[in-house]
């Protein structure tokens, strides 16, 4: 008898029937979410990475020698921003004429966004329009004013990339694998009760293997009576004990003993006819 997983399996006698056995939900279910942390995590990372280049993407780009103005807000973080590593030197003024102070890049660090290329940074100290103006110190180039790179969003991104690539599938394997083991628990469970309804229903069990048992030490067992037993093998019979007979009732005779034939009694003594003797 085939075990179907969709059918209700009986118990034993006073035990209750068997639920079904667990569907494939649960290994689905965990399929899925392996699959889409990834893409989620995919999707993820793109949108980090563009939303901190797009600023940089839009921003307009000027040629050297040419004065740009750009609107900026105080306390932002902008960026000075060459394309194809050019070389040379800029001047950037706030809405009031003054020269606003910048710092370059440390040597070693290159950051670079669609070919552009993070030269120097600085702090606009109030609101307004300012303007900037790059001479080349060799071949033409292009110039920008940018936001730096968004580090915290950055980050944030990234950190949320790692859970959804890690934490997602994670729990996915976790339902894969907690299903499975109910639908084994469960398989093992209808086999038992599979066995139990057989024996319940009449069929014979086979012994159990093993060898045959001796007989418990102990002293021997009165014989049943009416059928005399035979003796132990090995050990002499105490004699029966002997009993008094008991007299015999006045008037009647005894009864020989077994064995011996008695000696006929003497007739008696009849009445004698003739003279008296002398």
């Amino acid at each position: 008898m085939s075990i179907n997983p969709g059918m209700t399996m009986p118990a034993g006698p006073g035990q209750p029937a068997m639920k079904k056995k667990p569907g494939m939900a649960g290994v689905i279910i965990g399929i899925l979410l392996i699959v889409l942390g990834i893409i989620l995590g995919i999707v993820v990372l793109i949108a980090t990475i563009g939303s901190s280049t797009s600023d940089v993407s839009s921003a307009t780009a000027y040629a050297t020698g040419d004065t740009g103005t750009v609107t900026l807000t105080a306390d932002d973080s902008m960026g000075i921003w060459f394309s194809d590593a050019g070389q040379g030197r800029c001047q950037v003024t706030d809405p009031q004429g003054n020269d606003v102070s910048f710092t370059a890049t440390p040597s070693g660090v290159t950051t670079t966004v669609n070919s552009y290329q993070l030269v120097a940074t600085f702090t606009p100290p109030i609101d307004g329009d300012y303007t900037i103006y790059c001479v080349s110190d060799g071949s033409q180039f292009n110039f920008k004013i940018a936001p730096e790179l968004n580090t915290a969003g950055m980050g944030a991104g990234i950190v949320g990339t790692v859970l959804l690539f890690t934490l997602v599938p994670l729990v996915g394997l976790i339902l894969i694998i907690v299903t499975a083991v109910r639908r084994s628990n469960w398989t093992k469970k209808a086999r038992v009760a599979q066995a139990q309804a057989f024996t319940g229903a009449g069929y014979p069990q086979p012994p159990a293997p093993g060898y045959p048992q001796s007989p418990a030490p102990g002293y021997p067992q009165p014989p049943a009576p009416g059928y005399p037993q035979p003796p132990a093998p090995g050990y002499p019979q105490p004699p029966a004990p002997a009993y008094p007979q008991q007299p015999a009732a006045p008037g009647y005779p005894e009864p020989p003993a077994p064995g011996y034939p008695q000696p006929p009694e003497a007739p008696p003594q009849g009445p004698s006819y003739g003279p008296p003797q002398s």
